[in-house]
């Protein structure tokens, strides 16, 4: 799990020229360096030696690929670095079986080029995608990045209250409103300090029954978080749901991942927000549905932060 103390690993690599044509290691190196829980598989920055599994999952694939998969780390660190880390990532998900971690990898960047992640990058006021992103994250104010706990994880803030009436009506841009969320959290935290992982504040305080989302779709956005986000999520706080969600959540509990749900950490009243999210989040990084005296009180303003604010910085961050 991120977060953990990272063990390094000495082991020797093959060297080979970087992108143009990545060096294929020997494929019956035996699989032995990640198939133990006690070991973090990420590459130290500091060090050329790397896990030779994701040394050989890299090898695996295209030079677009390669480049793709960089794209999935915020860290500052060259290409190679951010792909290996990347290759890691996926590879402590799957327990070290390195067959899985990369097809499951080569799954995530074909997902994340579907799902257009580069243009989420460099949106445009004006542009088409810019205009539903806008929509999607800011004329109800349902989605934003603000604040951190206090070892350095962004927040994904989610205010179910500002959702449209009518339900989604671009299932697309729905999904990618919430990737680009997950994204500018994961560079906001990446670029900060020492954190990979990010928070997710979901506040249901006046949640309604025409808020109910639909079932398929919330199955689709938790696969998104635990199967294309592998290891990412580090908790995500559902604040003073009340009894309708947590009906909905009955039914809705058996079809998501596990290892998502377990990451699932119900907080309402004050006792609760102060014992819980207190503990983690101090108050000038806090919204007022998170703690009662939270500092984070101006509403904030989705052109502000899709246009004003850099990619990898939180909505208060200068």
């Amino acid at each position: 799990m991120l977060g953990m103390k990272v063990k390094k690993l000495s082991v020797a690599t093959t060297e080979g020229d970087w992108v143009g044509s990545v060096t294929k290691l020997n494929p019956s190196q035996p699989n032995n360096t990640c198939s133990d829980d006690s070991t973090t598989c990420y590459p130290d920055s500091d060090d050329s030696n790397h896990c030779p599994d994701s040394e050989w999952m890299m090898s695996e694939l295209s030079a677009e690929e390669v480049t793709q998969a960089a794209d999935c780390c915020y860290i500052q660190a060259s290409d190679k670095e951010k792909a290996l880390t990347t290759c890691a990532r996926h590879l402590t998900s799957d327990k070290g079986d390195r067959d899985v971690a990369l097809s499951n990898l080569k799954a995530t960047l074909a997902w994340r080029n579907s799902n257009g992640v580069s243009e989420l990058r460099n949106l445009q006021r004006g542009d088409d995608l810019a205009d539903k992103m806008e929509h999607e994250l800011g004329t109800h104010g349902r989605l934003c990045v603000r604040g951190r706990d206090k070892e350095g994880r962004a927040i994904v803030h989610i205010v179910t209250r500002h959702a449209p009436r009518g339900g989604v009506q671009d299932k697309a841009a729905y999904i990618q409103s919430h990737c680009l969320a997950f994204e500018r959290a994961v560079a906001a935290t990446e670029r900060y300090g020492e954190k990979t992982d990010l928070i997710v504040a979901a506040d249901l305080s006046d949640f309604a029954m025409w808020q109910i989302p639909n079932l398929e779709l919330t199955k689709e956005l938790s696969h998104m978080a635990g199967a294309y986000y592998p290891n990412r999520l580090y908790k995500l706080y559902v604040i003073d749901a009340p009894r309708l969600f947590r009906l909905f959540w009955m039914l809705l509990r058996p079809f998501l991942d596990p290892e998502t749900v377990a990451k699932y950490q119900f907080v309402s009243g004050r006792k609760q927000k102060d014992k819980i999210l207190g503990t983690a989040i101090d108050a000038d990084q806090a919204m007022p549905h998170m703690l009662s005296d939270g500092k984070l009180t101006e509403p904030w303003d989705i052109q502000r932060f899709l246009y004003d604010v850099d990619f990898d910085k939180a909505y208060d961050e200068k």
